[in-house]
């Protein structure tokens, strides 16, 4: 009668081990073969196999855990011997069922003598029924261990490759053929011996890895930058204190956890978009922006995949650095986002950025030299899903055709003469971000096909490089030439012009946004003060406002911003007065551009025009509405109702 192992009675014998408990990640952790088999260690647990996963699918014999007679978990190579088709079909099943009848009740035996005596038990060379039906031929070792306050048996698995067959000519001595028995007892105690030295080797090998773990998880334990490491389904299985200090909880409350659960909102779904580059082979270099608790902290994150011995990628791990300068913080009352132009001309061209910012597509900013195209660039950025990304500008007109490509691209150590080390181009560094190119029309053609090649690939080759690199960044163009000239001169690429000019934008220069110089000057003012570390800043004088207002600004903003720090820098108190003198103050010929809209009644266009000619008439009597409303044949109470919808009233009170 075939023996059985004695089972709990808590337990009944046929009842079903539900799989799902079993289905335990591979991650990458460490593991000590001595523990499995050592009955002095602390028990074994479901979460301690769970840590230990690499190294016992690593190893290159079968193990098999055995729980009151069910096959509880196995390691790769288990399920290689027994099956063909993984360990999802093995889990849970009888142990003794692999065995053949004839063989069972040994089986079973040194199972119970494992239990009784907790030494290491040869079983000898024992058969196997795979689940095609074959018969493989193993050598077997087992060890009691203590699992989830619970007797088990630890089984190891050895196949023996078959001899190969004698030729039929061959003779066989006689004193072989006849004692088959104690030639293979030999082999079979060789193999035990072998077995065991091979434990041993094993055993000391994963010692030194847990000494090696023990000072790695102690750096990691002390490290100030955010340690963290995932599986292949974007989960955390690992945080060291730091992280956990970071958001506020314990390891046990976020491992397991996604980005989208720790950082609800774009900030997750934007980590794991990173995140699933890094899952497909990519390795990721970021600097970021993301609120943690409702405050903005920037981030210098690496990414790297986890791979197994064989090359499989089994997860991911992380190492991001808090780099937030608390000087560099903007001051709220100073964000863009947070100003009100009051031009109408301004207010739709915000209105066409919202709608910009909202895409991902490349973007084409056109307008006069100084007109603030880097600046709308800017609010287009902080006003889209990138806002947590760095923001980069690079001035294509103030970079030689020689250095542009590795400013652009970057370079390899040795791409040319100077190059001792390796550098990361823009395109690198504003990863997850926006890079905005300014004044594209002075790229060279040859520098303007190798950008062509990145906008529809998002890949390229550094300067000297042979690896190809991909970056999630958006790309902005500025110029304030006429790019379909520049293509019918021959100085720009066609197909560069078509890609780039997906969303179009306009910005407006200075002169016909007059009534919103009174907030771009205290916006540079404040500035500057900043800059300047000043203890206060300074109010405009009057008259100076007037002035500003006076001026057509052939220079756009760049100039206004010229003319203010010139004067902070011989400001001597009081209030902040514009030396005039430096400023041509005869009138331009004034024109008016109106936008005739199918929505806008003649009234609406009227109104506009009216309220133009009173700014403009302001403006060239130095803020007199009394000689303003004389030149234009209107009563004063006129010209005041005409310009009470605009802060122009307010910002040039008499």
């Amino acid at each position: 009668m075939t023996e059985e192992p004695v089972m709990n009675e808590s337990k009944k014998p046929n009842e079903p081990t539900k799989l799902d408990d079993f289905q335990i990640p591979y991650d990458g952790a460490q593991f000590n073969v001595l523990e499995l088999s050592s009955r002095d260690e602390p028990e074994w647990s479901w979460e301690r196999l769970h840590q230990s996963r690499q190294i016992l699918d690593s190893l290159p014999m079968g193990i098999g855990l055995v729980v009151h007679g069910k096959l509880l978990f196995l390691n790769r190579r288990m399920a290689e011997i027994l099956a063909d088709t993984g360990e999802s079909n093995l889990v849970g099943r009888d142990f003794l069922g692999f065995i053949p009848l004839g063989c069972q009740q040994l089986v079973a035996k040194s199972l119970r003598n494992a239990l009784a005596t907790s030494a290491l038990t040869p079983v000898g060379e024992t058969d196997f029924i795979r689940t095609n039906g074959k018969l493989i031929t193993t050598h077997m070792i087992v060890r009691a261990i203590k699992f989830e306050e619970q007797d088990a048996v630890l089984a190891l698995l050895s196949e023996i490759s078959p001899l190969p067959a004698m030729p039929a000519s061959t003779e066989v001595p006689w004193k072989e053929a006849a004692d088959p028995l104690q030639e293979n007892a030999h082999e079979t105690t060789e193999a035990v011996r072998v077995l065991l030295e091979r434990i041993d080797d094993l055993t000391q090998q994963c010692e030194s890895l847990r000494r090696r773990g023990q000072l790695i998880g102690a750096i990691f334990d002390e490290a100030q930058d955010l340690v963290f490491s995932k599986d292949i389904n974007l989960r955390y299985t690992f945080v060291n204190p730091a992280m956990q200090k970071l958001h506020g909880r314990s390891a046990s409350e976020i491992l397991g956890l996604s980005a989208d659960d720790l950082m609800p909102g774009e900030a997750g779904k934007r980590v794991n978009a990173v995140d699933a580059r890094v899952i497909a082979g990519e390795t990721v270099e970021e600097v970021y922006t993301t609120p943690i608790h409702g405050i903005p902290l920037t981030f210098h994150g690496i990414r790297a995949p986890l791979r197994n011995p064989a090359g499989h990628i089994i997860g991911m791990f992380g190492i991001v650095r808090n780099i937030t300068d608390n000087k560099g913080i903007r001051n709220p009352e100073l964000s863009p986002a947070k100003r009100s132009y009051p031009s109408r001309v301004m207010k739709e061209t915000l209105l066409q950025a919202q709608s910009v910012a909202a895409s991902d597509g490349t973007v084409l900013l056109l307008g006069e030299s100084g007109s603030g195209k880097d600046f709308m660039a800017k609010w287009i950025h902080d006003h889209s899903k990138r806002a947590d990304g760095r923001f980069f500008s690079i001035n294509c007109a103030a970079v030689s055709g020689e250095l542009a490509d590795s400013e652009l691209f970057g370079h390899e150590a040795g791409a040319f003469t100077g190059a001792r080390t390796a550098k990361k181009g823009l395109l690198q560094l504003a990863e997850g971000g926006t890079l905005l190119l300014n004044e594209i029309g002075e790229f060279s053609l040859p520098l303007q096909a190798k950008l062509l090649t990145f906008l529809d690939t998002k890949s390229f080759l550094r300067v000297g490089g042979e690896q190809i690199i991909h970056v999630n960044v958006r790309i902005m163009a500025a110029t304030h030439r006429v790019l379909a000239n520049e293509v019918a001169e021959g100085r720009f690429l066609a197909p560069l012009f078509y890609r780039l000019n997906v969303l179009k934008l306009d910005v407006p220069p200075l002169r016909e946004r007059v009534e919103d110089i009174p907030i771009i000057a205290r916006e540079i003012i404040s500035s500057l003060a900043k800059e300047m570390q000043l203890k206060r800043v300074p109010e405009f004088d009057s008259s100076s406002l007037y002035a500003l207002a006076n001026y057509h600004w052939p220079g756009n903003v760049r100039e206004l911003k010229n003319v203010v720090e010139r004067a902070l820098m011989l400001w001597k108190g009081g209030s902040l007065r514009i030396d005039t003198r430096s400023l041509d103050v005869i009138p331009e010929p004034w024109s008016h551009k109106v936008n005739l809209d199918a929505d806008r009644s003649l009234h609406e266009v009227l109104d506009e025009v009216a309220r133009a000619l009173c700014v403009e008439s302001v403006r060239r009597c130095n803020g007199s509405k009394t000689k303003a409303a004389r030149m234009l044949g209107i009563s004063r109470g006129v010209l005041y109702r005409s310009m009470k919808r605009t802060n122009m009233s307010r910002d040039f009170e008499t």
